[in-house]
C-alpha cells in the first residue's frame, strides 16, 4: 500500500470514482459521506477488485463537530495522510430572492467553511510530499446568476487552493483545484437542474474520465486542473471577457433551464 487518502463525498459521483482510482494506484481511502450503505458497498467493491481495505466513516460533514470527529478517527487509527480529496459539496438553481436562505448558507458552510476547517485540521496529519485536491468547477471562473452562491463558492475554492499551494511549498504538500465542466453525476438532482445551464455547449464527461485526468494532474502538482481540452480555451475567453458581459450571458442560459424546470 502506498499510503492513505481521505475522500469526502465518497458515496457517489466524483468522490466515489476517485476512491476507486486511488485504490488502483495502491492507496487506501478513508471513505466519508452521509450514506453508510453506499460507503459499505464501495468498500466491498474496492476490496474485491484491488485487495485494498478502506475505512468507512458515515458522517455528515455539515454537522457542527464533524471535523473534530474526523481528526479523532484518524488519530485513533494512527494514520497519516498522503492525499486529501475535498469533494463534498452541493449547489442550487434558483433566483437569489426566491432561494431558501438556509439552503444557501448551508451551501457556503459545506462548500467553503467546512473545506477550510477540514484542510486546516488535516495538514498536521499529512506526510511530506503529499497532495490536496479541492473539487471546484468551471463555474468558479465566472459570475453565475440564478446559481449565484454556488458559482461564488467555487470561485472561493479556486482562489483558496492556489494560495494554499504557495504556502505549503516548504512542506512539499501541493494544493490543486479540480475544475470540471458538466459531469454525469448526482449533482443535478441536488442542484435542481440536470446540468449547469451555462455549460450547455460543453459536452458532459463521464465521471471515470474526469477522475483519471484529475488524479494524473494532481500527482503532477498542477494548481488548476481542467479535465477537457476545450476547457482551457473556455477559461482563456472568460478571463478576457468583461464580467459585466459574461454575467448576462450566463443569466440568459440559466434562465432557460430554470423556465424548463418550472414547467
Amino acid at each position: 500500500m502506498k499510503g492513505w487518502a481521505l475522500v469526502t463525498g465518497a458515496s457517489s459521483g466524483i468522490g466515489r470514482q476517485i476512491a476507486i482510482d486511488l485504490a488502483k494506484e495502491g492507496y487506501a481511502s478513508i471513505l466519508l459521506a452521509r450514506r453508510e450503505s453506499q460507503l459499505i458497498d464501495l468498500k466491498k467493491e474496492i476490496l474485491d477488485k484491488y485487495g485494498i481495505n478502506s475505512l468507512v466513516v458515515p458522517l455528515d460533514l455539515a454537522s457542527e463537530d464533524s471535523v473534530e470527529k474526523i481528526v479523532s478517527f484518524i488519530k485513533l487509527n494512527d494514520i497519516f495522510l498522503s492525499i486529501l480529496i475535498n469533494n463534498a459539496g452541493f449547489g442550487d438553481h434558483a433566483s437569489f430572492e426566491d432561494a431558501d436562505i438556509k439552503k444557501l448558507t448551508s451551501m457556503i458552510d459545506l462548500n467553503c467553511t467546512k473545506l477550510v476547517e477540514l484542510t486546516h485540521a488535516m495538514i498536521p496529519l499529512m506526510l511530506k510530499n503529499s497532495y490536496i485536491m479541492n473539487v471546484a468547477s468551471l463555474a468558479g471562473f465566472m459570475p453565475g446568476p440564478l446559481m449565484s452562491v454556488y458559482y461564488a463558492t467555487k470561485a472561493f475554492v479556486i482562489s483558496f487552493s492556489q494560495a494554499l499551494h504557495t504556502e505549503l511549498l516548504p512542506l512539499n504538500i501541493s494544493s490543486s483545484a479540480l475544475c470540471p465542466g458538466p459531469v454525469h453525476t448526482e449533482f443535478g438532482k441536488v442542484a435542481s437542474t440536470g446540468e449547469i445551464a451555462a455549460f450547455n455547449s460543453i459536452s458532459a464527461q463521464n465521471v471515470e474520465e474526469v477522475s483519471v485526468l484529475a488524479l494524473k494532474q494532481m500527482f503532477k502538482r498542477k494548481q488548476i486542473i481542467l479535465t477537457h481540452p476545450t476547457h482551457s480555451f473556455v477559461v482563456f475567453l472568460l478571463r478576457l471577457a468583461p464580467r459585466n458581459v459574461v454575467g448576462p450571458i450566463v443569466y440568459k442560459a440559466q434562465g432557460k433551464r430554470l423556465a424548463k424546470k418550472g414547467k
